[in-house]
């Protein structure tokens, strides 16, 4: 036989390869996952940092609210200088032209209303420089993407002051860095955090991670307002970070930690299958030799000696152990098997000849009378065992009355097909002494209540049908209700007078009562194994379905009329198993011809 170690080897690496991956992978989302939290929680912390520090900054101009305004409405005249030396030189001049100057950044905003145009426009150039280097600094400290100061202006963002850093040239230079006078439009509802600022409203948090159609927009905003001293907004600080530096770093660390699991895994996993093989493989490839070696000698000695040298101190060698003790025994289960398949075999022959036994007490021949035209009779009895206990019966008891009896024994199996035989038997020798149903049922109930020490029972429904007229004369000891089709009517039920069933109180007094048939009327009689036949899912057929199989083949034939209702059982319960034995009986009432 073929050596299976490989793929036994194999089959215990999938499911650790599976397990590992599956835990790489949770591994790799969860790490990624806190990774994005930290570095944007860093993000927002140096955001915040930067955002303050610019504020603070901006503040220490007086006339800051002035200079947005001015800056807003002469970017055109403005000289944009960006030099440290100049700044100075502007300074020395503007110290000079402004009386009583000792700081130009603590003018007031009344204060530069009143000066010459000239000097208003220098001053604010001045101040221009002086923030622009500032945000430089800025920028070359924190390295944020970006720091502007800008308003809103007729639904546009119209930018003041941007940072520069190294290696970045600004627009006026042949760059991208937002000069006064550059706009973007401003679409409400992108930047909920700036909608919230413009509006007056505090805003929950004052960070967010917006996106924009360009590649090179796609940010991590921190947005900071500066108010006048009277509280007016003047102008918005954006504090920009690259999103795409926060994924370049989470995938990184996301990496090295997915590397180190996966080196983690490698060396377990070869440790882990270099253990089962010593532990695991050797030995139950030992185990299978002997069991191969067992099945072709059948030598339970040989497999005992071999198994004892099997020592693993686990369930491996209990296994041994156990297999040796089978080994030991096996010989006698297979005489004890032989010996019950035996005894199976010969209550199988049993059980077959009493089905026979039973089958050939009840009329199976039809015609059941050739040679009366004056009804037709039919029934069935399908056993759900091997025998059952429901029966049926009808005989002539003289030239103008017919006897017709259907019965369903408590239980199933041998007990109640012997209860059935005694209660047939019983119902056979009464019925000659009266020719009234209730007397007969009165009569069966004292007899079988007298040897009666198991406690069954019998439903019993008995009719005497006086073939010249008509008239069917009938007693119901518990049993299901009568079917009857009246000529161009449908089936339905009778629901006739119910006594209690026989073989549980004695001196129980049974009714009789009549149903006049005519020419061409029919009557249906049945087991409860008819309406209480189950489906897998527990359904009953019950008698609705019942009385609608038989109105739909009302205009058959007997035979025809139960091979019908057979299927419509056999169709409704399916696969599932039989539930109870199937019994049914049809009598035609033809009359005089």
């Amino acid at each position: 036989m073929k050596n299976n170690r490989k793929t036994v080897t194999r089959q215990i690496r999938r499911p650790l390869l599976i397990f590992f991956i599956i835990l790489t992978v949770l591994a790799m989302i969860a790490i990624f996952l806190f990774s994005v939290q930290q570095i944007l929680v860093e993000r927002w912390n140096k955001g915040d940092q930067v955002a303050t520090y610019t504020v603070l900054e901006m503040t220490h101009y007086n006339a800051i609210e002035w200079l947005v305004s001015y800056w807003a409405d002469h970017y055109d005249k403005m000289n944009l200088i960006y030099d440290d030396t100049i700044m100075k030189e502007n300074e020395e001049y503007l110290m000079k032209n402004i009386p009583g100057c000792t700081n130009l950044k603590y003018l007031s905003d009344e204060e530069i209303k009143g000066l010459p145009d000239d000097i208003q426009l220098k001053y604010a150039e001045w101040c221009y420089t002086a923030i622009a280097l500032n945000f430089d600094m800025i920028k070359n400290t924190f390295k944020p993407s970006s720091v502007d100061a800008f308003t809103i202006i007729d639904d546009k963002f119209f930018y003041l002051v941007s940072g520069c850093g190294w290696g970045e040239m600004r627009i006026s230079e042949g760059g991208e860095i937002y000069e006064p006078g550059i706009t973007k439009p401003y679409e409400k509802g992108v930047f909920p955090v700036l909608d919230k600022i413009i509006e007056s409203e505090l805003p929950d948090l004052d960070l967010e991670v917006s996106f924009w159609d360009e590649d090179d927009q796609n940010n991590i905003r921190k947005y900071e307002p500066v108010y006048n001293e009277y509280g007016h907004l003047v102008m918005i600080i954006g504090i920009s970070q690259r999103w795409d530096d926060v994924i370049y770093d989470t995938i990184k660390n996301t990496f090295i930690i997915v590397l180190l699991i996966i080196i983690l895994f490698v060396v377990l996993e070869l440790r882990i299958v270099s253990l089962v093989k010593k532990i695991v493989v050797r030995p139950i490839e030992k185990e299978k030799e002997v069991i191969l070696d067992y099945i072709s000698d059948k030598d339970p000695e040989k497999a005992i000696k071999v198994l004892s040298e099997i020592k693993t101190d686990n369930e491996i060698q209990t296994l041994a152990e156990n297999f040796s003790f089978m080994a030991s025994e096996i010989d006698e289960y297979v005489k004890q098997i032989r010996d019950v398949t035996s005894e199976k075999e010969r209550l199988g022959a049993e059980l077959d000849m009493a089905a026979k036994i039973q089958s050939s007490q009840l009329p199976r021949s039809f015609p059941a009378f050739p040679d009366r035209n004056e009804f037709d009779i039919f029934a069935s009895m399908k056993p759900a065992k091997e025998v059952g206990g429901d029966f049926y019966d009808f005989f002539l008891i003289d030239e103008d009355h017919l006897e017709i009896i259907i019965a369903d024994v408590s239980g199933k199996g041998v007990p109640a097909a012997l209860f059935m035989m005694a209660s047939k038997m019983l119902i056979e020798d009464y019925s000659v002494y009266h020719k009234q149903p209730s007397l007969i049922l009165e009569d069966v109930n004292k007899r079988i209540c007298e040897n009666n020490s198991d406690d069954m029972f019998v439903t019993v429904w008995l009719g005497i049908l006086e073939i010249s007229t008509g008239r069917l004369t009938c007693s119901n000891a518990g049993h299901e209700y009568p079917v009857i089709k009246k000529v161009n009517k449908s089936f339905e039920i009778i629901n006739d007078k119910h006594d209690l069933f026989i073989g549980t109180i004695p001196g129980i007094k049974y009714h009789d009562y009549e149903i006049q048939l005519e020419p061409g009327d029919m009557l249906f009689l049945y087991t409860d194994g008819v309406p209480e036949a189950t489906r897998a899912d527990l359904e009953l057929f019950g008698k609705d379905r019942m009385v609608r199989a038989l109105n739909e083949s009302r205009n058959g034939t007997l035979k025809e009329l139960f091979m019908d209702m057979k299927k419509a059982v056999d169709d409704f319960i399916g696969d599932a198993p039989q539930f109870d034995d199937l019994t049914m009986l049809a009598v035609r009432y033809l009359g005089n011809n």
